[in-house]
């Protein structure tokens, strides 16, 4: 068996190994641009007062639900 043999033989093998690399990326990628494409995302906000000057304070613990989270909300 000569060198170009041996070079010959690997190469034959390898192109199969390479096509069947290509068609399965190919298979991948069709299949991957016919499914919808699908965002999720959620969102934690955490409102505290720090400082309550008194009860007419928005801060207030009774007032924060009428003023401070309708606020906070339409931001």
């Amino acid at each position: 068996m000569q060198l170009t043999d041996y070079v010959r033989a690997i190469a034959v093998r390898w192109a199969w190994v390479v096509a069947g690399g290509i068609l399965g990326l190919l298979l991948l990628g069709t299949i991957a641009s016919l499914t919808p494409v699908h965002y999720r995302s959620s969102v934690t906000l955490y409102v505290g007062a720090t400082l309550v000057d008194g009860p007419q304070d928005p801060a207030y613990a009774t007032l924060v639900r009428s003023e401070i989270l309708p606020s906070v909300a339409a931001l």
